[in-house]
């Protein structure tokens, strides 16, 4: 019977050998996941990042060229064109702050 218990012990302590062995396996697999997900979200918040100072730049590019070409009316049609458009979606954009600002005092 001793040796039978020994046995036992002996199985279980290997069987536990195993589960220790596969649990760091796992945990270091499960790491690395983590520090790869990791990486990776940095590298989209810092393009992220990066889009949003392009748009800026875009934006201040266009406010420069719009207040230029308002000053010096451009040859090309499509270019007038798109002043006006401009030119129509302020004067939306006034009309409803105006209305939005009446609405608040009444």
């Amino acid at each position: 019977m001793d040796e039978k218990i020994k046995t036992e012990m002996e199985e279980t302590g290997e069987r536990l050998k195993e589960f220790y062995e596969k649990a760091k396996v796992f945990t270091k697999d499960v790491g690395g996941r983590i520090s790869k997900q990791a990486g990776i979200q940095k590298l989209n918040i810092d393009a992220l990042k990066l889009n949003d100072k392009l748009e800026a730049s875009y934006r201040e590019l266009g406010e420069k060229v719009f207040a230029y070409f308002k000053k010096n009316p451009p040859a090309c049609a499509e270019i007038k064109k798109l002043i006006a458009g401009i030119k129509s979606q302020n004067t939306a954009i006034k009309s409803l702050k105006a209305k939005i600002s009446r609405q608040k005092k009444s």
